[in-house]
């Protein structure tokens, strides 16, 4: 932290040795008279100096300022510098948040679309409310829309290609389309400004972890977590839709499982958390976290079981209890069939047992004995909530 006098003069105030190995997220805020100056090595900013200021001190302008001790080539890239006074934050900042983000659909851009909640005890009335231009598309002015506590609103890019994918039950919740641009797959700036200019909110997403990864390549929307917190500016609070296609105009799928996630500081069912061998989804459906990681307990597995003196083969699997929307459904393979179909006419339950830990043990017998049809192939194809 260094200080430039009006004089010219140069004091150093603070320094912290550090290795920048590709770029560094720094940030100055003020607290009554303290100007707080903060850095972000991991996820969180931590505070490294406070600088006490003269009362009535005013903040004038702000900008980037690089230099050296001594000549040397470099390259720099900056993103943007706000200040913000406490009085231009909008009456809505934290009841109104954007809530999902489509920003890389099947399809192309054509299918785009923002999300906003009103997290708030009261109606708000949105006329006159926009969004800037180029934050994150051209400039959209919102006409006589009011979103209820609870309600959502919703703003697409075409709406033509919008009511071909999800229908024309959501144009109650749709505030219209924006007139150029698209949302950028590798992150933007996104601000919401008030009928007085006041900024409701303000962050920029990222296709980059700690943000989900998933939204720029699988057709999933990036979705917030906690709409009651606010905008959130780091990946953490942000995972990914369980659906293509996200939940435009409505609560995000997944129940149980997406607090599960939240919970685990995990944001894409699909990944596989690092230490562990198999993916979120599966994690949770078998309960291999319930067995304390022990695959050989928590996966599937084959078995023999004699019914009138004649050998069955048997195929187990642990079902989470109390898992809302999180289906299993028994496939088979055989010769001849060309593909996995539905086991249901092909499969016996031979019994569920409560294994005492949340999950229950599922076991089913093919209903032809050993040597009957050829080559057989059994599995459980886990289906996310709202799959």
């Amino acid at each position: 932290v260094v200080q430039v006098a009006a004089s010219g003069g140069v004091g150093v105030l603070f320094s912290l040795p550090y290795v920048l190995s590709r770029e560094m997220v720094v940030r100055i805020r003020r607290e009554g008279n303290e100007l707080i100056f903060e850095w972000r090595p991991g996820d969180l900013f931590e505070e490294v100096y406070r600088l006490a200021l003269p009362a009535g001190s005013t903040a004038v302008a702000g900008g980037a300022f690089a230099a050296t001790g001594v000549p040397q080539a470099m390259a720099a890239s900056f993103d943007y510098v706000m200040l913000i006074d406490p009085a231009s934050v909008s009456d809505s900042a934290g009841d109104l948040v954007v809530t999902e983000i489509m920003y890389k659909p099947v399809g192309g851009s054509a299918y785009e679309f923002i999300e906003l909640y009103n997290a708030g005890p009261g109606a708000i009335d949105l006329a006159g409310y926009r969004f800037p231009q180029g934050e994150p598309f051209d400039e959209f002015v919102f006409g006589d829309v009011t979103v209820e506590p609870g309600g959502y609103v919703l703003v697409v890019n075409d709406l033509a290609a919008f009511r071909s994918r999800y229908g024309t039950g959501l144009d109650s919740s749709i505030a219209g389309e924006w007139a150029g641009g698209a949302l950028s797959n590798s992150g933007e700036l996104v601000t919401l400004l008030d009928t007085a200019g006041d900024v409701v909110l303000s962050f920029e997403y990222s296709d980059s972890a700690p943000w989900p990864t998933s939204p720029d390549s699988g057709g999933v929307s990036l979705v917030l977590i906690d709409p009651t917190g606010g905008n959130g500016g780091t990946g953490a609070d942000w995972t990914a839709s369980l659906l293509v296609g996200g939940t435009p105009g409505a609560p995000p799928t997944g129940g149980d499982f997406a607090a599960w996630m939240a919970a685990r500081g995990e944001v894409d069912p699909l990944a596989t958390r690092q230490g562990e061998v198999v993916n979120n989804l599966l994690t949770y459906a078998f309960g291999v976290d319930l067995a304390g990681g022990d695959l050989a307990i928590a996966m599937p597995a084959v078995g023999v079981v004699e019914v009138g003196g004649v050998d069955y083969l048997t195929y187990g699997y642990r079902r989470r209890s109390g898992a809302p929307g999180v289906g299993y459904q028994l496939e088979v393979w055989t010769d001849g069939a060309g593909g996995w179909v539905s086991a249901s006419s092909q499969v016996v339950e031979v019994g569920v047992t409560d294994e005492g830990d949340g999950t229950e043990r599922v076991v089913v017998r093919l209903s032809d004995t050993f040597g009957v049809g050829g080559g057989v192939l059994l599995r459980v194809r886990v289906v996310g909530p709202g799959s």
